[in-house]
C-alpha cells in the first residue's frame, strides 16, 4: 500500500475506459496528495492529464499526436509520445466520411 500518493497513471482500455474516466477519476481527485492524474489511451495516441491547481481546482489538458510532448509536473520530467507508445499497435482510424 501506497501512503500519499502524489501522480497516477491509468491506461486505459475499451472495456474499463468509462470507469476509469468516470468513477475511478473521482476517486482519485479527492485524495489531498495526488496532483498529477494521467490517463493513457491504448487505442489512440492520447493522454488526458488532470493537474490539481494551488487553489485545488483541476485543470485538464489532452496531449496528442506522436510528435507532442507530456510534462509531468510532479515528477519534473517529459516524455514525448513517440516514445511513450513505441512498440504500441493501434488500430487504424476509421475513414473520414466524404461530404457531398
Amino acid at each position: 500500500m501506497l501512503l500519499n500518493p502524489s501522480f497516477v497513471v491509468e491506461v486505459l482500455s475499451p472495456s474499463t475506459d468509462a470507469c476509469d474516466r468516470g468513477r475511478k477519476l473521482a476517486i482519485y481527485m479527492a485524495v489531498p496528495s495526488i496532483t498529477e492524474i494521467v490517463l493513457v489511451s491504448q487505442d489512440q495516441v492520447r493522454v488526458d492529464k488532470y493537474t490539481r491547481l494551488p487553489d485545488g481546482m483541476w485543470h485538464f489538458d489532452v496531449i496528442t499526436g506522436l510528435e507532442s510532448r507530456v510534462h509531468f509536473q510532479s515528477l519534473g520530467c517529459e516524455i514525448m509520445l513517440a516514445d511513450l507508445f513505441d512498440g504500441v499497435e493501434l488500430a487504424p482510424l476509421p475513414p473520414v466520411p466524404k461530404r457531398s
